[in-house]
């Protein structure tokens, strides 16, 4: 099974329907049953929190993560959970948009330790699908990491984890593929992230 995670790039929003895009394309080319775990506007808190779930019944073949950008959380709220972002507040219930409105303010002066925060839990994540021995593969959907203590060794198991350049978003459009007003690619965009996924996921044996 290949395992995907990560948000609406990996859900193909901005596709037509039933399109194949780079989540479906590297599953066919290994041959492998496909298994997302994507929400629309994630947060790196719902893709840990989700992976971790899903890693107790399940062992992936391969699993690929999308890391979003570091500003996104999620938040619980009257039973719920909601993911929040910098870019809107009309998704979030109106008891809590003076939480928002605060926070839009707190979180500009504290991106390099949300960030540094984000990076650690990704690491502890990573050690910990080495203890498991479980194939895995991480990227960046947006930005690389902005970290204040060094960079980490992640061996072959990050693409670009500290370059621009080699997050998905800066990687497609480099190719001259532009995308939507949404941030989004078709299915030539799609087409050339999976080329690299797979020739990276070949070249350095992650399966």
């Amino acid at each position: 099974m290949l395992c995907f995670a990560g948000a609406s790039n990996v859900i193909n929003h901005g596709l037509p329907d039933n399109s194949t895009g780079f989540s479906e394309q590297i599953a066919n080319h290994f041959e492998l049953p496909l298994h997302k775990i994507a929400l629309r506007g994630a947060s790196n808190d719902f893709l840990i929190r989700s992976i971790l779930e899903f890693l107790k019944i399940k062992t992936p073949t391969l699993l690929i993560v999308a890391w979003q950008s570091w500003e996104r959380v999620e938040w619980l709220y009257e039973g719920k959970i909601f993911q929040v972002a910098s870019s809107g507040i009309e998704f979030l219930p109106i008891g809590l948009h003076d939480r928002y409105k605060e926070w839009v303010i707190q979180q500009s002066d504290n991106q390099t330790a949300m960030g540094q925060k984000t990076h650690n839990r990704i690491w502890y994540l990573h050690d910990k699908l080495i203890q498991q021995q479980i194939p895995h593969l991480f990227y960046n959907e947006m930005y690389p990491f902005f970290v204040e203590h060094g960079d980490k060794d992640w061996n072959k198991s990050f693409i670009g984890p500290y370059t621009n350049n080699l997050s998905c978003y800066w990687y497609i459009k480099n190719q001259g593929i532009e995308p939507d007003k949404s941030y989004h690619f078709g299915i030539n965009g799609h087409t050339a992230w999976a080329k690299l996924l797979i020739d990276y996921i070949e070249e350095n044996k992650i399966i």
